[in-house]
């Protein structure tokens, strides 16, 4: 992996010494800042995880607060009370993992990516669309819509 490089500024010449005498120019230089954010890590498969498991705690066969470490409270409180409504109901509850089938997932920009994800869910197919940003070093549900 390339270290990250900090371009340096236009510095004028003393008057008198032109460009090619005994002066060398960096356009970029490699520069490792101590502590610095290392680039945030491709987080597709991380999409796929997560929808896989709001579709099982869903069902009732996750616990829905192993999803509070990605999902922000602003995303998270709404969808546990999801999830006492759906497990209030009496639907047959099967063991049987959530498929995903597809995933597709779109970088808006270096610290955000938005993604879709089709799952297969016992008797049904689920789609879902999520936002994710990198925020303190790791990936956060910011938008989750589940079908």
């Amino acid at each position: 992996m390339s270290e990250p490089a900090v371009a340096l500024p236009a510095v004028a010449l003393p008057a008198g010494l032109a460009r090619h005498e005994s002066v060398r120019y960096a356009e970029v230089i490699p520069l490792r800042r101590p502590g610095a954010a290392t680039p945030p890590s491709d987080p597709a498969a991380l999409c796929c995880a997560i929808v896989q498991a709001a579709v099982e705690a869903l069902r009732g066969v996750r616990p829905v607060a192993q999803l509070a470490r990605w999902l922000t409270p602003d995303v998270f409180e709404p969808f546990v009370r999801r999830c006492e409504i759906a497990l209030g109901t009496d639907a047959v509850r099967s063991t049987r993992p959530a498929r995903i089938r597809r995933a597709r997932v779109t970088r808006v920009h270096d610290r955000a990516v938005e993604a879709t994800v089709v799952v297969a869910d016992v008797d049904r197919v689920r789609a879902a669309a999520l936002r994710l940003e990198h925020r303190r070093g790791s990936w956060r549900v910011v938008a989750l819509e589940l079908g």
